[in-house]
């Protein structure tokens, strides 16, 4: 009976425990509807994460279409010199390569903004610091012992975590060597890079969105017609 108790005690708790320690996410106030920020978003992508990461789902011509982006703005800051607009945006990273060098292939990210979410995206890419315990070097308060690079640090420095590592991750962060960019424009440019990525997990959702007010336009019109013939029918019943 005591070890049942014992049991019941920490399956309850565990979970609360797990809350409890939960990292409290920075808030991605990112726009689909901003060209220039979806273009930057997407060109920080292909600099700093198609090396290893791929977006299968997403063609380049897609983008160009979709944010008004001419073809020559494209090849020149976006699109690589052996491809076309019309090819899907791959890695150029060998599966084989990658497995040695990562253990595993990096995951595409086609649909990790709505798997994840954008706030924890924009997070995770916030919350890199120094770790010499890690393989790379860093590690990640969002996602612990993460196995991977920190690739973004040119753009926003080294970071160190405070000794009283709580409240919000910029709280529990430092830059202690300064990159090209100052935090707020760090940050600008990673909701650029999250903005994107939360458009090419759903290329479709501003059509959708303008779609679904015609859609519900028209059951509004077609519940109040409804209601109008059913008492019309009723009325020949009484």
């Amino acid at each position: 009976m005591k070890f049942l108790l014992i049991l019941l005690i920490v399956c309850v708790s565990n979970p609360l425990l797990a809350s409890a320690t939960e990292v409290e996410l920075e808030e991605a106030s990112i726009n689909l509807e901003d060209n220039d920020s979806i273009a930057n978003g997407a060109k920080l992508y292909v600099e700093y994460c198609a090396s290893c990461h791929s977006l299968k789902h997403v063609r380049y011509s897609r983008i160009a279409e979709d944010y008004g982006l001419s073809e020559e703005w494209m090849k020149d800051n976006v699109i690589p010199e052996h491809l076309k607009p019309h090819d899907s945006m791959l890695t150029a990273m060998k599966s084989e390569d990658s497995r040695v060098w990562f253990g595993m292939p990096p995951p595409d990210l086609s649909l990790i903004a709505r798997s994840k979410g954008s706030d924890w995206l924009y997070s995770y890419l916030l919350s890199f610091y120094v770790d010499e315990n890690q393989p790379y070097g860093v590690n990640n308060i969002v996602s612990p012992n993460i196995a991977m690079p920190d690739v973004l640090s040119p753009l926003r420095g080294v970071q160190e975590k405070r000794k009283a590592g709580s409240g919000s991750i910029k709280s529990q962060l430092k830059v202690v060597s300064r990159g090209s960019m100052n935090s707020a424009e760090f940050e600008r440019a990673m909701t650029d890079l999250v903005a994107f990525l939360t458009y090419a997990s759903e290329p479709s959702r501003s059509i959708r969105e303008s779609i679904g007010k015609y859609v519900i336009l028209f059951l509004i019109f077609f519940t109040v017609l409804a209601y109008w013939l059913k008492k019309e029918y009723w009325r020949d019943v009484h």
